[in-house]
């Protein structure tokens, strides 16, 4: 992970230290705001200057890691998404059995991870306290997950982090976006006074809300988040028992062990 967020933000924390000295409570004081979202399959970032708002750069497409993690035998973590399936596709049998690989697992392995961007010696102003850190959670989640996360974040060295609900940030970014109701019918923003259903189709999980737009742009949850266990993994979950009838668990256990990077 620390070549994903490096090379993508390794600039991004540049700042002049007489107007950022002390830590952002705001992000009018920040100079930037870094986005994190760790999915249940990929992970993905996005980032902005306070200076132009507007202009934001997200992760798409390969930019985005897949959510897995690799530690040594130690139980540190060795390799972070698609660097740690590579590594663990490589091992011989007995050296995988020695280490510890995980996919769709807890976001607190990953949090401890960010760590190592954050304190990257080799980057000029590299400093957490100038950076407000957005990380995205279930609108679902209890308020002892919720801690959870921040203090995954604190062990991580992130001083100035708040957390968003995902179908909020969702609906907050296309508020004011341009919306075709119908190929004859179209309107610059969303009107006050409209309702709509926002789904999130994720790799775990399908979580479905229900919104109206009020007064001053902001939001009024008419329904609450609901979330079923039906995203893309469990699709690959129903693929991989499907071959297992067609072709039998040995046959396909001995295609995961030869093409492991294909399988995971």
């Amino acid at each position: 992970m620390g070549t994903w967020l490096q090379g993508r933000l390794g600039y991004f924390f540049w700042s002049d230290p007489k107007k950022t000295e002390g830590h952002v409570s705001s992000s009018q004081e920040a100079v930037g705001i870094v986005g994190i979202d760790f999915g249940t399959t990929n992970s993905g970032y996005a980032f902005t200057f306070t200076s132009d708002p507007t202009s934001i750069y997200a992760a798409m497409g390969e930019e985005r890691e897949p959510t897995c993690v690799l530690l040594n035998p130690g139980r540190i973590i060795s390799a972070f998404g698609m660097e740690a399936i590579k590594k663990y596709a490589e091992f011989e049998p007995e050296e995988q059995k020695s280490h510890y690989f995980f996919h769709h697992f807890n976001m607190k392995l990953v949090m401890q991870h960010v760590g190592q961007v954050k304190n990257d010696p080799t980057r000029e102003g590299l400093s957490s306290k100038h950076i407000l850190w957005m990380k995205s959670i279930p609108a679902i989640w209890s308020d002892s997950a919720r801690q959870l996360v921040r203090d995954a974040a604190k062990n991580a060295g992130l001083e100035n982090v708040r957390l968003v609900l995902e179908p909020e940030a969702g609906a907050l970014f296309a508020i004011d976006k341009p919306l075709n109701l119908r190929e004859d019918k179209s309107t610059e923003k969303i009107p006050i006074g409209h309702k709509y259903i926002l789904a999130d189709l994720g790799g775990g999980t399908i979580d479905i809300c229900v919104h109206e737009i009020l007064e001053g742009r902001r939001l009024c949850e008419l329904h609450r988040t609901t979330r079923a266990y039906a995203g893309g993994s469990r699709v690959n979950q129903d693929f991989d028992t499907f071959f297992v009838r067609l072709f039998g668990a040995p046959s396909f256990d001995d295609f995961r062990k030869k093409f492991t990077y294909s399988g995971i």
